[in-house]
């Protein structure tokens, strides 16, 4: 029997497909995205600059002003310059890239507006739905992490200083147009730190990235996006977590979801200086109360669903518990993970028909909301196919 969810797998693809590829024959020949996919194979790369440092550490600054008709610049330890010279050419010339528009290039779903209270961000220009790519884009900067370990702060600002002065003008000017938050002294420090991602390049190398249209997104601590990041195609994927109106604001997380209301309002307050007036932080005091016990217990369930210190007769109940106070806690980015511990706990027991029922509700959210990086999806592909067998045991 065929698997309904690799149905859904193909279609999800398919779909994905279908939405750039029409974007792009409604675009004239002269607009920006098409500019965007011929100079995907017309990089102009320079291996760029290197450089000795403050404190003897070597660095360089590699940079291209043609890399998504806006450049990009990356600020890297020497050791590391081949390596990121590489994945460059590399990501220049991906042609799956050619159906992955970088930025506010993507299929038009919404608009940068004045929102009250926050400055800038970005509305639903039309009701957007479920699993729906809102945004892919690339980044502008890159900073490799390991430099905080070999230089002074001061140094540091410096070094961000000379990066954002390599990159194209217009590059330059919006980068600077982005919020930074006003107790930093430096303007590059604020807007960087304010606005930048900690990705993965591959192996251990962790960097920081900024990519300008994800950075307009303002915070919610129950976001109606999702995103994810691709260190082989270098692209930051926005997916809608729910459906989203016309006119409603765009919001990420800045925060893990399952942080009480002490830390969530603590780290944000720290680290972007502001505090969270979501619709879950505005809740009464003995809401939110409610709201941090159940995230107490969900987060109980999921160490004891990992803690291999269950009996399987166990797991079942406890997996519901877990799905129950995710949907509660709007915690839509969860979800797939606790459908997929309750297929997994009830294959265990051989409850073969609530195993497929979950095992389809992840697939299903999973490609939805987090989408084909979702690490899970092929393992419960699997899982549902063994299901399936004639005598249903995995």
């Amino acid at each position: 029997m065929f698997p309904y969810t690799l149905l859904v797998v193909i279609l999800f693809a398919a779909q994905v497909y279908a939405n750039y590829t029409v974007s792009f024959q409604s675009l004239s020949p002269g607009s920006p995205i098409t500019s965007v996919v011929s100079g995907l194979t017309t990089h102009k790369l320079s291996k760029g600059l290197c450089k000795e440092g403050f404190s003897g550490a070597r660095y360089c600054i590699l940079y291209s002003y043609t890399f998504d008709a806006r450049g990009i610049s990356i600020l890297a330890l020497e050791e590391k310059h081949e390596y990121l010279w590489q994945r460059l050419a590399l990501w220049a010339s991906n042609p799956y890239l050619a159906h992955m528009p970088s930025s506010a290039m993507s299929r038009p779903s919404f608009a940068e507006v004045d929102v009250l209270g926050k400055g800038k961000g970005l509305a639903a220009l039309r009701v957007i739905f479920p699993g729906e790519i809102v945004l892919a884009e690339r980044p502008l900067i890159l900073i490799d992490a390991q430099l905080k370990s070999e230089y002074s702060p001061q140094d540091i600002i410096s070094l961000r200083r000379e990066l954002s002065a390599s990159l194209p003008q217009e590059s330059h000017e919006y980068f600077m147009q982005l919020s930074g938050w006003h107790e930093h002294a430096d303007p590059v420090d604020s807007r960087f730190d304010s606005n930048s991602f900690n990705i993965n390049l591959g192996g251990e190398d962790t960097f920081h990235g900024l990519f300008p249209a994800v950075a307009r997104l303002n915070h919610d601590c129950r976001p109606n996006l999702e995103y994810n990041w691709s260190e082989d195609t270098a692209t930051m994927t926005l997916h809608a977590a729910r459906r989203i109106e016309k006119d409603e604001e765009l919001t990420i997380s800045y925060v893990r979801g399952d942080f009480s209301s002490h830390q969530r309002q603590s780290r944000l307050k720290s680290t972007w200086g502001f505090d969270c007036a979501c619709s879950l932080c505005s809740l009464p005091s003995y809401l939110q109360e409610e709201s941090d016990n159940r995230l107490v217990i969900l987060n109980d369930s999921l160490r004891m669903l990992d803690s291999n210190r269950l009996l399987p007769a166990d797991k079942p109940a406890i997996a519901e518990r877990l799905v129950h106070l995710v949907e509660m806690e709007r915690l839509y980015t969860l979800l797939p993970e606790s459908y997929a511990y309750a297929a997994r706990a009830y294959a265990e027991i051989e409850d073969k028909h609530t195993a497929l029922k979950y095992t389809t509700l992840a697939i299903e959210h999973g490609l939805r909301i987090l989408g084909a990086e979702w690490k899970s999806w092929r393992e419960l592909v699997e899982l549902e196919e063994k299901l399936l067998k004639p005598n249903g045991r995995t």
